[in-house]
């Protein structure tokens, strides 16, 4: 817990302060500038995020609190709030107002989604019709938007995230037939055309940060297969007739994590091989298979211990691996390691949830469950 608490309060505040009025106060008005809406957003991203798990595992009612201010902000205050929309998304003084582009800015407002679904529990929260209303609003205008409908278009990574977006959204909403729709379109919209045999996806190696976009893309693939699950859609294990799937992406990363090949593209800025933390992590669960856990202690030349993503994807969830002494697996995690599973519907034992992210809770901390 005080791992988390330092990690709070290296972000420049402690509890007790009005962080979202020190940020709107800084970053507001956006002048629809794409730099400084992506920085605001992931300022929400990490805040909330951070006070949500501090929260859940601390029982300290103050982080709940924050975490619901900083809702309130963005999304409720009439003063404050965002308008559900990117009308002006990555707009350019002199030019256009706005682009499709400007929609993959928003993509840290999916993993607020499973915060928003755990911070409802807290005493602090009481709007979440209001919030599922916002993000009614949001994929309405995704769908419906010339800028929304562009981005569906896109054929790499925007587009993945385009759905994934899309997808979370709508199961929040309480939108399940859009949210079925995305997902049973997926696997021939996004793996048949940016996945190849071999595991390559092309689109994000024509980049000058290959490597990361490569990372980037099998985040959005990751989120987009688990938030399918929801709809008794199966994209991990899809494999096409001429064998393209997730999974071969993720194994076609495994020598050059490991060295044992030299990545030939573009990466104008160092290689950060602890981008790929989440995604194999999230693979080993997956595909219950302790190599592709084994290729990040290999592979990583600094220190995972400390990272949240050991509290909501723990190593003991992966199979052949025992964790149970690990220094992040206390709290409310059970000793099981059910908290972060995301293999299919029969793998959430009874008593137990899964939210879109893939993370798993005790149903007696959910007082609601998604369809």
């Amino acid at each position: 817990m005080q791992l988390l608490i330092k990690a709070i309060e290296a972000l420049g505040w402690r509890v007790g302060e009005s962080i979202a009025l020190r940020y709107f106060e800084r970053m507001l008005p956006l002048k629809c500038t794409p730099a400084r809406l992506f920085i605001t957003l992931s300022s929400l991203h990490v805040h909330k995020q951070s006070l949500v798990t501090a929260w859940y595992f601390s029982d300290n009612q103050t982080y709940a609190s924050k975490a619901h201010d900083l809702a309130e902000q963005w999304f409720l205050a009439e003063a404050t709030r965002m308008n559900p929309n990117l009308n002006f998304g990555q707009g350019h003084p002199g030019g256009a107002s706005g682009g499709s582009g400007g929609i993959i800015d928003t993509v840290r407002l999916v993993h607020l989604i499973d915060a928003l679904q755990i911070l409802k529990l807290s005493k602090s929260f009481s709007e979440q019709t209001e919030l599922q209303s916002w993000f009614s609003q949001y994929s309405e205008w995704l769908t419906d938007s010339h800028l929304g409908k562009g981005e569906s278009r896109a054929k790499n990574n925007h587009g993945t995230w385009y759905d994934a977006q899309l997808q979370n959204y709508a199961l929040y909403a309480g939108k399940p037939s859009v949210a079925k729709t995305v997902a049973m379109q997926a696997a021939s919209h996004r793996i048949d055309t940016q996945i190849l045999p071999d595991g390559e996806m092309p689109l994000e190696e024509q980049r000058t940060k290959a490597w990361s976009y490569t990372n980037y893309n099998l985040q959005a693939f990751f989120n987009l297969a688990t938030s399918a699950l929801h709809s008794s859609v199966d994209l991990f294990t899809y494999t096409s007739s001429d064998g393209r799937s997730i999974r071969k992406a993720v194994e076609f990363l495994l020598p050059y994590m490991l060295g044992e090949k030299k990545w030939p593209h573009k990466q104008i800025v160092p290689f950060k091989f602890s981008e790929l933390f989440e995604v194999f992590r999230r693979a080993a669960i997956v595909y219950e298979n302790a190599t592709f856990e084994s290729v990040i202690q290999k592979a990583s030349n600094v220190s995972l211990a400390e990272s949240v993503v050991n509290l909501i994807f723990p190593r003991s969830a992966v199979p052949d691996i025992e964790d149970a002494h690990h220094p992040m697996m206390t709290g409310r995690l059970d000793s099981s390691g059910l908290l972060g599973k995301v293999r299919g519907e029969a793998a959430v034992p009874s008593g137990y949830t899964r939210l879109p992210s893939g993370v798993i809770l005790p149903d007696m901390f959910l007082m609601e469950h998604l369809s």
